[in-house]
């Protein structure tokens, strides 16, 4: 249903689905072991399981009305689809399309409204800007099966924009360095898996690598006084 024939652009035709490991828009395969792909499946959903628990329990204190909520939601939901594309059938390939390309669109955007709202940088109603528009781009694959890469390139060009920006408002004590740095990975990753790549489960099972370790960086800017005593402890230098 939501093949890459119709993604921005790309003149490729939908391959078969035993040939979905071929990067289809360059013609180039890209394939990794099966037992290394699981292992990156897992260590996505364990990470990304991680950081909702810290999230939901330090940072929102049990309040499920946070829109960073919406970053930890899809990225579990993403690692779990992906396990599906080590079967032959593939029997969940429309949910991780979606799911894959929601990552793309709509996490780093979430994350931000939640950085600057936790941070209390400026007017945090300037970053929604970058959520409707991966909103729309999000609604506009759903309605088209078209993926406006255009529109895609925006939303991460707008939220290094906006991560760059918050540094800058913040004094140096408080500056969101982890979150930089987590906001470039991710740019890299998008740049490198997925802008000139079409349905690929390895690239897929990569970005999420990515996105995972995105989340836990983002997770010490948020509140990392109160992780203890946790793995981010050792991230941050903190022994207890």
């Amino acid at each position: 249903m939501y093949s890459q024939r119709l993604e921005g652009r790309c003149p490729c035709i939908k391959l078969p689905r035993r040939q979905r490991g071929i990067s289809k828009c360059e013609d180039e395969e890209v394939f990794l072991p099966s037992s290394v792909l699981i292992f990156l499946d897992i260590f996505s959903l364990i990470t990304s399981l991680y950081c909702f628990s810290i999230f939901y329990d330090h940072v929102a204190g049990g309040d499920l009305m946070h829109i960073g909520f919406l970053a930890y939601l899809l990225s579990i939901l993403s690692s779990i689809a992906s396990f599906a594309a080590l079967s032959a059938e593939d029997v969940f390939y429309d949910l991780r399309i979606l799911t894959d390309y929601a990552t793309q669109v709509l996490v780093i955007p979430s994350l931000t409204i939640e950085l600057w709202t936790q941070r209390g940088i400026g007017s945090s109603e300037v970053t929604l800007i970058s959520l409707a528009l991966g909103g729309m781009a999000f609604l506009f694959f759903v309605a088209m099966e078209y993926k406006r890469r255009d529109i895609t390139d925006l939303v991460v060009l707008l939220n290094v924009i906006f991560i760059v920006l918050a540094n800058l408002a913040c004094t140096e004590d408080r500056l969101l360095l982890y979150s930089l740095t987590a906001y470039i990975i991710f740019a890299v990753a998008y740049v490198a898996t997925k802008r000139h790549s079409s349905d690929n489960p390895t690239l897929d099972n990569i970005f999420h690598v990515a996105m995972s370790i995105v989340l836990l960086l983002t997770l010490i800017d948020l509140e990392p006084s109160s992780y203890k005593p946790t793995p981010i402890n050792w991230l941050v230098g903190e022994d207890q």
